[in-house]
């Protein structure tokens, strides 16, 4: 089964804000005022899409280009301080593919997962084994998850 995060509280990362959108993260295709990425950080990530886990490469076979219900997904995504293994900007959904060595590190994973909220995403952990042996209920859990409408809908977009 997995895990999702709820309500876990808000922690204020010690990140750099950008004042103007040449000095933005482009996440939803452009660029935004908010947080700026460090280069280490976008570095870690390229190399994590160059060497995913099995999991992950398993479950990003079928997220991959609008396979699951149209939606977009990204891999190994910089966001603040983090790198999210898989998200959906469009519903606000990071999916987190963990191994054992989460067992252990659940104090970080807890801190990530409520800054995650903080910014309006919903956290779904997976484990490794989940993603192997129950691929398709995992398929599953995501398209419910992306499907049911959200009880705290985003304000429209201006524009």
């Amino acid at each position: 089964m997995f895990t999702l995060i709820s309500n876990l509280g808000s922690i204020t990362p010690n990140y750099k804000i950008a004042k103007n959108i040449e000095d933005s993260l482009p996440l939803d295709g452009g660029g935004k005022v908010g947080v700026i990425m460090p280069k280490k950080l976008s570095a870690a990530a390229r190399k994590l899409r160059k060497h995913p886990t099995k999991a992950e490469n398993l479950l990003w076979q079928n997220l991959r280009n609008r396979q699951l219900e149209g939606f977009k997904f990204r891999r190994q995504q910089p966001l603040g301080p983090y790198i999210l293994d898989f998200v959906n900007f469009d519903k606000r959904l990071a999916i987190e593919v963990d191994g054992g060595q989460h067992a252990i590190l659940k104090d970080k994973d807890k801190k990530r997962d409520a800054w995650l909220k903080a910014e309006g995403f919903e956290v779904m952990r997976l484990w490794n084994n989940e993603v192997f042996e129950n691929l398709n209920g995992v398929l599953q859990l995501i398209r419910a998850e992306l499907t049911t409408p959200s009880p705290n809908p985003s304000p429209p977009k201006e524009g």
